[in-house]
């Protein structure tokens, strides 16, 4: 997603053939394949990963020990969301700054409103990719650095602290891709029939006032 993001700021004209349906499909798969061999491996082997229901937290079979996939996982699976938070953070003050000298340059007329759109779509859609991964990492820091001080919470907090990490990384893309992006809302609507039944609706009552 935030790949996506940084390819169309920085060539809007190239991006669409950068992320054609059948070439995100692609990506999609192979990063599945890639997680789903990661996440496999270390399952069928004798250092597999319990979750824990009762403290919301992951075990190692063979604890104190892990897997080297796990320990992998553990140590650098971090800068992911991280790298992407600040990746977004930096677009959006890269936007403001780009917008304002643009407004220095020439007056505020010749600023096309599809771009002044464009910009503002990018700017909510970065702010909420940097808000919902910095939720689901400050959760992560806190059982990680501090599992002492987690532990010693209340099992409610723990299990309101786990299902507020899960709520960010499911809602994620329905804010992004659907709330803040105006054409992916227009075709999920339409492929439901919601677009298709306010036209029906709109052309059957013409039609039947043109009778009366």
């Amino acid at each position: 997603m935030t790949i996506h993001r940084v390819s169309v700021l920085l060539s809007p004209g190239k991006a669409p053939a950068w992320f054609t349906d059948t070439k995100l499909f692609v990506y999609c798969s192979a990063l599945v394949t890639g997680i789903l061999i990661n996440l496999l491996i270390p399952y069928y082997s004798t250092c597999y990963v319990n979750f824990n229901a009762l403290t919301s937290l992951h075990e190692s079979a063979c604890a104190p020990n892990k897997h080297p996939i796990t320990r992998f996982q553990n140590l650098y699976l971090i800068w992911v969301p991280v790298t992407s938070v600040a990746i977004n953070t930096l677009m959006i003050l890269f936007m403001k700054l780009e917008r304002k000298c643009m407004k220095k340059k020439s007056s505020a007329a010749t600023l096309s409103a599809a771009i002044v759109e464009r910009e503002n779509s990018m700017i909510r859609q970065a702010f909420f990719v940097a808000v919902y991964l910095s939720v689901f990492e400050f959760g992560y820091l806190l059982m990680r650095f501090f599992p002492d001080v987690f532990s010693g919470l209340p099992q409610e907090i723990q299990s309101i602290t786990f299902l507020l990490r899960l709520y960010a990384i499911c809602s994620l893309n329905f804010f992004v891709y659907f709330t803040q992006t105006k054409s992916t809302k227009i075709l999920v609507l339409k492929y439901i029939g919601w677009k298709t039944k306010e036209v029906t609706n709109v052309a059957h009552s013409s039609a039947t006032r043109k009778m009366y």
